[in-house]
Order: C-alpha cells, then structure tokens, then sequence
C-alpha cells in the first residue's frame, strides 16, 4: 500500500513538473483558490458600491419622513424716502409631521419698522400661529408604503451581493471542473500513450522487424499518441494559467493532486419553504406592496387649519386686533370645495369675513374610472404571476429532485470505481515487483487510477454547484 502511494507521488509529481509546476512552491487550497476568484471580481465591486448608495437612499427616505423643523427669515426689505425709512422682515417658523396626518405648525412675525421725521413707529402685521392637519387623506399609509418600499430596495441590494456570491462560486467550480476535465484528457492520452508502446513491446517480443510494415505502423501510431498527449498538455497548461490569474496566483502554485474538494451532502430543494422561492417571494411581493397601493387610494380627502393672528403697532391710532381663523379643504372624485372664516376681535372697524369655493371637473370621473379598470387589469396580471411563479416552483422541485437522485447514483458508482481501480493498481505494482508485467502497463493501471480519482472531483464538485443552484433559487433569512 505505502509502495503504491510512494510510486502515485512521483509519478504525479513527474507529470506536474511537464505542466510548468514547481514543487518547490507552495501549494494553494480550495479555500485560498476561492477567496482569491472572489478577491478578483469587480462585479463584487460594483455591488458593494450600490449596497452603499442603497443605504444613502435609505437614509434619505427615513430623513423625509421624520419630524422636520424649519426656519425662515422671509422676505427682508428696505425703503428709503427723502424724510423716512422703512424696514420689514416676516420671520417664520414651522414643524411638520407626516406621520401624523402631514401635522403642520407655523409661527410667523412678520415684523415692519417705519422711521419717519425722527418718529420710529414698529408695527406687527398678522403675526401668530397656523395650525393645519389632515383630517381624511392616505398621506399616513403613504408614508409607511414609501418606507417599506426602501426597506425592500435596500434588503434588495444586498441579496444581488449574496447572489453574487454564489454566483461567483458557481463560475469557480465550473472553472475548476473543467480543469479537472483537461487534465482527465491529459491522463487518457497517457494512457493511450502506454498502450502504443505496449504494443511495440509485443511486437518486438513476436519477432518483427523494425523494417516491417507493422512495426513501423505502431511507431507511427505512438508517435500520434505522443503529439496528442503533448496536445492535452499543452491545453492543461493554457487553462491552468487561466484559471490561476482569475484566483490571483501563479500557475505553479496550483497542484489539482493536493486540492482537497470540500465534501458536502446533497441539499434537498423540498427543505425550502416554497413561499422564499425568489420567483414567488417576488411575485407576491409585488402584488401586496402594490395591493397596498391600490387601497391607499381615496375618493375623499378633507384637510383643515386654524390659528391666530395679531396686528398691532405703537402708533396710537392703529388699535391691537386679533383675529381667529379657521378653514376647510376637500374633495369627491369631480369635486373641490373649501371654505374659510375669519373672525377680528379688538377692532370695531372690521368685521367677520367668510369664503367659499367650489370647483367642478366631470373629466376627472371618466379618468378615475379608466385608472380603477386598469388597477383591477394589472391587479389580475399579478395574481397570474403568482401562479405562474407557483407551477415553475413545482417544475423545478421535479427537476432538481432528479438531478439529486441522478448526482447520488454518480457518487456512488464512480466510489466504487475508483476502489476497483485503487485495487488494480496494487495488484499491478506487486506484479511488476515481480517481473510479471511490463513497466508500461503498470503506469497505465496508475494512470487509470488517477482518471477515476479525478471523475470522483468531479462529481464532488458537481455536489457543491448543485447545493449553490439550489440556495440562488430560494430567500434566505440571511439575505
């Protein structure tokens, strides 16, 4: 058993030494091979950008939807006259809500300051407080539709990172197994090799000479399997180079012999809950966050305000006054209404003043009923994705259940395989031990050896580029 790994060992070493490998280099791993593949991908990069500026638009969306604070100087001016000076200001500020029903309260002052023959006379022109509301609108329902959309776009941008990430892993053993592949037609030339110069051997030993057209048509044929064999090196070799810039290495570095394929069970896509298929998460997503939408919308809407203003000055004539204001807004389909009242106090000379207003536009009617049989057309669209979504879930279970079962059966032939192959080969050294066998058919018994164990890679890294398709298909709590 030892003699026959010793004599593995070199024969691999032997063979990576005709690839362009140094065995004085060290040697990389799956795991070293991979981070340096995702190390090296600038769609990643991208990525990780966007992720950045998802989180910026995610900020921005909260900020717009918080409590704001502002403040104004408003409208500063000044007069100048031959005898007189004038100078106003209308400072203000105000609070908003929109999570309260777009709340709003503004302070204002607006502020007037006359100089006039060495009189100064200061002057308030309906400084006070306006309070207005919301009293039937979906500005709330807005908001909270505004906010979970951001949060959707934002979760978004860092699945497509994880997707990427699987992706990414998909492209490297895809990468990897068809270089395992190349160096599978490697060995078979090898093979095929030894399988000419035994027949030359045969020749030799039947008596033929080298003159004789049958001897002179196995050289010919060896020589054919050299230069094939010297091909299939030759294409190992450009796609290890390849294979080893994406990772970020020198080719020498890279020994297929050494790399261990981690060893993963086959993931079963019925483990899935069928609802965080991406398919159908984001067929129903669609269709609730738009549902919302679509509900949101109302024929009524009724705004109202109120507050208090103050007119004074120090000029004895101009009495204080103070009056009381109140206003309502809204609307019906076709329909906008409003009304205002304005109640003084304090000054005799001015009365009560009341407003009204009512608009009517009949088009609206006709366009928000085309809008209505449009939601409920695009509505209908949405629930036949879902379906849609629903049977390709179920046509993709059927088909990755039999790819499992198919990758199952694989590994277990070709482990059986590889064990007949391991036996041959050690009943073959201890034949050649004993001068029973040509030198020839014991290396094609190890190269044989070697192609099965090189399938087996395969199939293993078949297991990981299944387990990665299936979890791309599915949301997972960690994206």
């Amino acid at each position: 058993m030892k003699k026959t790994l010793r004599t593995l060992t070199v024969l691999c070493s032997v063979f990576f030494a005709a690839s362009g490998l140094s065995a004085q280099t060290p040697q990389t791993t799956y795991e070293s091979l991979l981070s340096g593949y995702f190390d090296n991908d600038m769609k990643m990069k991208e990525l990780n950008i966007s992720v950045q500026q998802a989180e910026i638009s995610y900020q921005k969306t909260l900020i717009n939807n918080e409590t704001t604070f502002q403040l104004s100087t408003g409208s500063l001016s000044m007069e100048f006259g031959n005898n007189s000076t004038s100078f106003s200001i209308r400072p203000e500020a105000s609070l908003t809500i929109p999570d309260k029903d777009n709340l709003q309260v503004t302070v204002s002052a607006p502020v007037s300051i006359r100089n006039a023959n060495d009189t100064t006379t200061t002057a308030l022109n309906d400084a006070g407080i306006t309070v207005s509301k919301n009293l039937i609108s979906t500005t709330d329902e807005t908001t909270a539709i505004n906010m979970e959309k951001a949060e959707r776009s934002l979760g978004e941008a860092y699945r497509k990172v994880a997707s990427r990430k699987v992706a990414m892993e998909k492209e490297f053993l895809s990468s990897l197994k068809s270089l395992f592949s190349s160096r599978s037609s490697v060995l078979k030339a090898q093979s095929t090799l030894f399988d000419k110069q035994d027949a030359i051997s045969t020749l030799k030993t039947q008596g033929y000479l080298e003159s004789s057209s049958k001897y002179r048509s196995a050289v010919l044929a060896e020589k054919s399997a050299a230069r094939k064999l010297e091909e299939a090196e030759r294409s190992f070799s450009a796609s290890l180079s390849s294979f080893a810039e994406k990772c970020g290495v020198l080719s020498s570095s890279i020994d297929l012999s050494s790399i261990e394929i981690p060893d993963e069970e086959l993931i079963s896509i019925t483990d899935f809950d069928a609802d965080s298929y991406s398919e159908l998460e984001s067929a129903i997503w669609n269709h609730y966050i738009n549902g919302r939408s679509r509900a949101n919308k109302s024929d009524w809407t009724l705004s109202a305000n109120g507050g208090v203003g103050v007119t004074a000055s120090t000029d004895d004539r101009t009495d204080t006054t103070t009056s009381v204001k109140a206003g309502l807004s809204a609307t019906y389909k076709a329909w906008t209404a409003s009304a205002n009242v304005s109640v003084p106090f304090g000054d005799d000379s001015k009365s009560t003043s009341v407003s009204f207003s009512l608009t009517w536009k009949p088009s609206t009617v006709r366009t928000q009923d085309l809008d209505d049989k449009s939601a409920e057309l695009t509505s209908l669209q949405e629930e036949l994705s879902i379906e849609q979504a629903r049977s390709s879930y179920e046509d993709t279970v059927e088909s990755y259940e039999t790819k499992r079962d198919n990758l199952l059966w694989q590994l277990e032939e070709q482990t059986d395989e590889v064990d007949m192959y391991k036996a041959l080969a050690d009943d073959m050294k201890n034949w050649y031990d004993q001068g029973y066998i040509a030198e020839s058919e014991y290396k094609n018994a190890v190269t044989q050896y070697e192609d099965a164990l090189a399938a087996l890679q395969s199939t293993k890294i078949d297991f990981l580029t299944y387990n990665r398709d299936v979890q791309s298909l599915f949301i997972r709590e960690e994206q």
